[in-house]
């Protein structure tokens, strides 16, 4: 939480904030059926990848031109073909940590922006009632470090009281 506050301390107008999911966790053991064995010519293989020029299609494969997927540019027109859902490609290594394959954490970058509007207009604004019925249930003490260094009565008075 400090790093948010140095940027609202700091004035900060427009911010970007965006998150990975990081690795899956499998705590069991990844069955031999969820590991995808690659039956095309490969460029490139990973488990949560490869690279290829072929187009023809595979069960469980789903696959993307590289250069709509990427910033990468190839004299050969190349296929990212990835496993759909969370399996792997069968590759030597583990699979207790991995990133998944065409699944919605995979292909679903979260971003929020916020943006601070500055106005220079300000004006008084008054409180309204809703309701002339209104008792008080109760009155308890705030220490000065629960809330912060003032607090003010319903008067508007400071003081040491918070009326709930």
């Amino acid at each position: 939480m400090t790093t948010i506050y140095k940027v609202f301390d700091g004035n900060v107008a427009n911010v970007l904030l965006t998150a990975d999911h990081g690795f899956l966790y499998n705590d069991m053991k990844f069955e031999e059926k969820d590991k995808h064995s690659i039956k095309e010519s490969a460029i490139e293989k990973k488990t949560r990848y490869y690279l290829t020029d072929s187009n023809d299609a595979f069960e469980d494969i789903v696959k993307f031109p590289l250069d709509k997927v990427s910033s990468i540019k190839s004299t050969t027109p190349l296929q990212v073909a990835v496993p759909i859902g969370t399996n792997r490609l069968a590759a030597p290594g583990g699979y207790n940590f991995a990133h998944g394959g065409a699944s919605l954490q995979e292909m679903i970058i979260p971003v929020i922006r916020s943006q601070q509007k500055r106005t220079n207009k300000t004006e008084k604004v008054g409180v309204a009632l809703m309701s002339h019925n209104l008792n008080m249930v109760k009155s308890i003490e705030v220490p000065d470090d629960t809330v912060g260094s003032c607090k003010h009565d319903r008067d508007g008075a400071q003081g040491g009281l918070l009326y709930l």
